[in-house]
């Protein structure tokens, strides 16, 4: 078993993979700067409020903890944000970042598993699911800045004893009903969550539709993505990190079902789940969006056995749900 050291464990992603981690049997030390995690996603675990940055902070509770592990999960996540202020998301995403991977090397971390995304692949001229051969084409900064820690890590696979696995997301949803974790942005810009809020507003508040132009053959014209559960994403980090055990190198795996649903899709999927009104509004397509984007996911079932059992739109929408009304009442005690 593994002393993993989670950066961004108190936000989405990461705080699922913390608790899939413990039970897993590791022992889990999360650390985050909070600037858009939740504390209560922390407790029951050990935890350091720092910047993945701060060299020094890092150093030391790789020593106080005796960290062998570590997963990255702690970035800024909004590509419209990235196109508007890239700069913030260089020094955050890259410049951070590599301080984070160099520090972790020099005192002696020999397993990294990084959280990168689909959206390194840029924009297919046709609808079919991307491979990890696939030519590397970023469309905006959030992109770019994830290829970039990509190229750092590929280096440092390279130079020194460092075991490396990436995971390219493609659109993370839903919750793990038992594990009291959910999304929580502020402000929210992913589609499920939105959906759900604009369900709870009795069709009063609708959701932005972002482009309904978008050519792909035999859809409706909105954008289409790849929806997987945040149960069986985390579960891959995990097998993952056993991988890692016996594999040196570094190893690209897609994470995603190998299935698109449109927008106006996963609309209508809500409304049959819900039996609530939920009314849309056309805007604009967003600068950096992609219009087709679907995993093929099967170097991760040939190699690390692993398969979404749980990443139906009926499965992601019910349990994003139980945690949406339970966000609600938590935010009103805020």
């Amino acid at each position: 078993m593994e002393n993993v050291l989670v950066s961004g464990g108190a936000g989405y992603i990461g705080s699922h993979a913390v608790r899939a981690l413990a039970a897993a049997g590791h022992r889990v030390v999360i650390l985050d700067n909070l600037s858009t995690g939740h504390r209560e996603f922390s407790e029951g675990f050990d935890f350091v409020e720092a910047d993945v940055g701060d060299s020094e902070r890092v150093g030391a509770l790789v020593k106080k903890y005796r960290i062998s592990a570590a997963m990255h999960f702690a970035s800024f996540i909004n590509v419209g944000d990235s196109v508007v202020e890239p700069a913030e998301y260089y020094m955050n995403n890259v410049a951070s970042g590599i301080r984070f991977i160099a520090t972790l090397q020099k005192s002696g971390v020999r397993k990294f598993i990084l959280s990168s995304t689909c959206a390194v692949y840029g924009a297919l001229t046709e609808a079919r699911a991307l491979s990890e051969k696939d030519a590397i084409q970023p469309l905006n900064p959030y992109a770019h800045a994830k290829r970039m820690l990509e190229i750092v890590l590929e280096d440092f696979a390279k130079a020194y004893d460092f075991r490396v696995v990436i995971f390219r997301y493609f659109n993370a949803a839903g919750a793990v009903k038992a594990g009291g974790t959910g999304e929580w942005h502020e402000p929210e810009t992913h589609l499920i969550p939105n959906i759900l809020r604009a369900a709870m507003s009795d069709g009063k508040t609708p959701v932005r539709i972002f482009g309904n132009d978008y050519h792909i053959q035999g859809r409706d014209g909105t954008a289409v993505r790849d929806y997987i559960h945040v149960g069986d994403l985390v579960d891959a980090h995990v097998r993952g990190l056993d991988y890692l055990q016996a594999q040196p190198g570094l190893h690209v795996f897609n994470l995603g079902t190998g299935n698109g649903a449109s927008v106006h899709e996963v609309v209508t999927a809500a409304r049959e789940v819900l039996q609530l009104p939920i009314t849309t509004e056309l805007h604009p397509r967003r600068a950096g969006d992609a219009p087709y984007l679907v995993a093929d996911n099967r170097r991760a079932h040939e190699i690390l056995g692993w398969s979404p059992t749980n990443s139906g739109l009926k499965s992601i929408i019910e349990s994003a749900w139980v945690w949406e009304k339970k966000l609600a009442t938590v935010k009103n005690r805020h």
